[in-house]
C-alpha cells in the first residue's frame, strides 16, 4: 500500500470515530505489510492474525485427502515427489495444485499407472516455463556472463569510434508524409493446417499429447472430454468462450486453425504450435463455418445433473459451482432448494436462462467459470 492509501484509510476511520459508527476493515496481506503499518493505527488495531505456510507434513496429508476425496490411488505420489512439487511451488497451494494436476494428465496421456520424475518436470515446466537449474547449469551461465563482459569492456575502445551516435545529436529532418500501406493478406501456412494437426494441437491446448492415431473426435472420450462437429457462425462460437478448431479455404485448398483469441478487429490462429494474426474480416472471408470444439460435462461425461444424478455427481457440482460464485459449498451431496437457488444465480450471472436446471450449456458455462477448462481468449494480448 502506498503513502496516499494510508491517508484515505486514515480519513475514513477518523470519520467514523466522529459519527460513532462501527466500522471493521479487514487487510490481508504478507508480513511485510503489518510491518509497515504507521504507529497511528495502533490505536484502531483490534485484531492482528499470522498464519504459517503449511509445512511438508501438512501437504502429505493434503495429498492423502484429495486423492481419497476423488477415488484415486493414495499411492500415485511417493513421499519423495510430494517434497519435490513443495519445493517447486515454493509451498504455494495453487502452484501444489495446477503441477499435481498436469502431472496426473501427462501420466495418463502416455498411458503411464505411474507418476514418474519426469512427468513432475514436464509439469512444472509447462506452468513456470522452465525447471529449476541445477548448479552446474547455474556455474556455466554465470561463467558466460562473465566472459561476455570482460570481452566487451576490451573491445569497447577499439569498436567506439566506429559506432553510430545517438539521432538525437543530427539536426531535425522534416517528417515524411505517412503513406496508407496495403493491407495484406495474411500468409497462413496450410501446408501445417492439415485436421489431424489441427486435433493434435487441440488436444494440447486440454493438456494432452497424442499421436497421430489417436487424434481424432473419436478418442476424445478417453480423456473424458466431449467432441463436437458443426456449423456456425463466428459469432455464435465467440459467445460459446471455447477455443476451436475452424475449416478454412485460401486459394482453392481446405486447411484447419485452431481459433484462440478473437479480438474486434483481429483474431489468433494456432497452427503447429505457432501463432498467426489476421484480420477478422479476413478470417470471415476464408471460413468455411465448419466446426470442431472440445468440452467436459460432469466427471462421469453426462450432460445434465438432477435430483436422480448420483450424490458424486451433485457434490461435484456443488464445489464448481462454490468456486464460480465464491461461496462455501452446501456440502449436503443431494440435490436441495439451496443448490437449485445457487444455480438460478450462476445461470443468471452468465446471461443464461435461470430455471434451475443444470444442462450441457449451464455446464459449458460452470467449466470456464470455475477455471476447469481453456477459455477463448476475447480481448488483444501486449
Amino acid at each position: 500500500m502506498t503513502e496516499g492509501c494510508w491517508d484515505i484509510l486514515k480519513k475514513r476511520l477518523a470519520q467514523a470515530e466522529e459519527q460513532n459508527a462501527s466500522l471493521t476493515i479487514l487487510l490481508s496481506g504478507s508480513d511485510k505489510l503489518g510491518r509497515l503499518l504507521p504507529k497511528t493505527f495502533q490505536s484502531w488495531l483490534h485484531t492482528n492474525l499470522n498464519f504459517r505456510m503449511p509445512g511438508i507434513r501438512e501437504y502429505s496429508e493434503y495429498f492423502e485427502h484429495q486423492l481419497a476425496w476423488n477415488d484415486g490411488n493414495p499411492a500415485l505420489f511417493s513421499s519423495q515427489q510430494i517434497r519435490w512439487i513443495y519445493r517447486a511451488a515454493k509451498g504455494k497451494l495453487s502452484l501444489v495444485n495446477r503441477i499435481a494436476h498436469y502431472a496426473l494428465l501427462g501420466a495418463y496421456a502416455e498411458r503411464s499407472e505411474v507418476i514418474t520424475q519426469h512427468h513432475l518436470h514436464m509439469a512444472t515446466k509447462e506452468i513456470t516455463g522452465s525447471c529449476r537449474a541445477t548448479p552446474t547449469q547455474l556455474s556455466t551461465a554465470l561463467a558466460s556472463v562473465v566472459v561476455c563482459l570482460a570481452l566487451g569492456w576490451a573491445i569497447l575502445p577499439v569498436i567506439s569510434p566506429h559506432l553510430p551516435h545517438p539521432t538525437a545529436w543530427n539536426p531535425p529532418e522534416p517528417e515524411p508524409i505517412a503513406l496508407p500501406e496495403p493491407k495484406a493478406e495474411p500468409a497462413v501456412d496450410l501446408e501445417v493446417g492439415n485436421q489431424i494437426a489441427a486435433m493434435q494441437q487441440m488436444y494440447k491446448i486440454w493438456g494432452y499429447d497424442v499421436s497421430n492415431d489417436d487424434a481424432f473426435c473419436e478418442e476424445a472420450g478417453r480423456a473424458n472430454l466431449q467432441c463436437k462437429k458443426g456449423q456456425a457462425k463466428l459469432e455464435d462460437l465467440e459467445k460459446i468462450g471455447y477455443p476451436w478448431i475452424a475449416e478454412v479455404k485460401v486459394d482453392g485448398n481446405i486447411g484447419y486453425v485452431n481459433v484462440v483469441r478473437v479480438g474486434k478487429t483481429d483474431i489468433d490462429l494456432l497452427i503447429n504450435n505457432r501463432t498467426w494474426q489476421a484480420s477478422r474480416s479476413w478470417f470471415e472471408q476464408k471460413n468455411t463455418g465448419q466446426y470442431i470444439i472440445f468440452y467436459r460435462l460432469t466427471p462421469l461425461g453426462r450432460d445434465k445433473i438432477d435430483g436422480t444424478s448420483s450424490s458424486s455427481e451433485i457434490a461435484w457440482l456443488d464445489k464448481m459451482l462454490s468456486r464460480a460464485l465464491l461461496k462455501p459449498k452446501s456440502k449436503k451431496n443431494s440435490w436441495s432448494p439451496e443448490l437449485m437457488e445457487s444455480v438460478k444465480q450462476f445461470q443468471k450471472n452468465e446471461g443464461l436462462k435461470d430455471d434451475g436446471l443444470v444442462g450441457s450449456e449451464t455446464l459449458m458455462k460452470l467449466a470456464l467459470a470455475s477455471g476447469d477448462s481453456p477459455k477463448l481468449i476475447k480481448q488483444k494480448i501486449q
